[in-house]
């Protein structure tokens, strides 16, 4: 059988690649992604989160989880993206602005009206992000053929340690990734490539002694060392906490129960999620 006669797409190829090339190309991939409708890009190396990767191996091993098995099934694809994909060089990671033009708090003083998050507002980011991801891919494995793969929360992905590398922003004391230029107001998407695209700096964390971000959910006092504490519920209702992150459906029973008596009403958003509705007014099933 005769060997195949190498072609252009070899020629130019990862392995063809220069240093000048790569930076080159990594010049032109940033203009593409802006073009195409994203707000921040960043690259960095698969084995770059290997700290929140241990971190996460003793969060699962404590119990933290709970009854969310689906975070303990196969850990190494999450905690180092080789582990999803052997042969991937480089991370790219991606971010998209979603804040809003007015201020989101605004309607809590609208005591007789929902509040529906931002993120909820629009269409699905899902299905936003990923074409614009999938147009950015076609137009590298164009540009430089090569193997690519997209994500877009929908894979055991560690997003924000990923977009910290990248220097898109740094993990508040939210858990939410911080953008110095978008605050919280980021969805992120990554492309995994086999190209050796230069890396950017580590961003730092700058929080500091800043605690703001729990402040305006209340969350250091919904979530202590014992997580929501009954006696500490009123506080959060007058604080107007909204959505509360549990750890399995027997808490998340016990929490909505509590809340309920509060006023307002409180349901089961999920296994891991109680939305608590404290306008008065407002009817359960609305």
């Amino acid at each position: 059988m005769a060997r195949r006669r190498a072609g252009v797409a070899d020629l130019c190829g990862p392995g063809f690649l220069s240093s000048a090339d790569l930076s080159e190309l990594k010049t032109k991939l940033t203009a593409e992604a802006k073009t195409l409708g994203f707000d921040c890009i960043g690259v960095t190396e698969p084995g770059s989160i290997e700290t929140a990767g241990k971190h996460f191996l003793e969060f699962i091993a404590s119990g933290g989880h709970g009854d969310m098995d689906w975070l303990a099934a196969q850990p190494e694809r999450r905690v180092d993206p080789r582990g999803l994909w052997q042969d991937v060089r480089s991370v790219i990671m991606l971010g998209v602005n979603y804040g809003p033009d007015e201020d989101p708090l605004a309607i809590l003083e609208q005591r007789t009206r929902a509040a529906i998050s931002v993120y909820a507002q629009g269409d699905d980011y899902h299905d936003l992000i990923k074409k614009r991801l999938k147009a950015l891919a076609r137009w590298l494995v164009a540009t430089a053929p090569s193997e690519v793969k997209v994500f877009v929360d929908t894979a055991a992905v560690m997003e924000k340690p990923l977009a910290q590398a990248a220097h898109l922003g740094w993990q508040g004391k939210h858990t939410n990734l911080v953008s110095r230029e978008f605050g919280s107001w980021l969805f992120l998407g990554s492309i995994f490539t086999v190209l050796d695209l230069p890396a950017d700096e580590v961003e730092k964390d700058h929080c500091g002694n800043c605690h703001a971000c729990l402040d305006v959910l209340d969350l250091h006092k919904a979530h202590g060392t014992d997580r929501a504490v009954a006696n500490e519920l009123p506080g959060m209702a007058r604080h107007r906490i909204r959505r509360i992150p549990v750890r399995n459906r027997e808490e998340a029973a016990v929490l909505a129960g509590s809340l309920d008596e509060i006023g307002g009403f409180a349901e089961v958003v999920s296994d891991g999620l109680v939305a608590h509705h404290i306008e008065s007014g407002v009817e359960r099933g609305r």
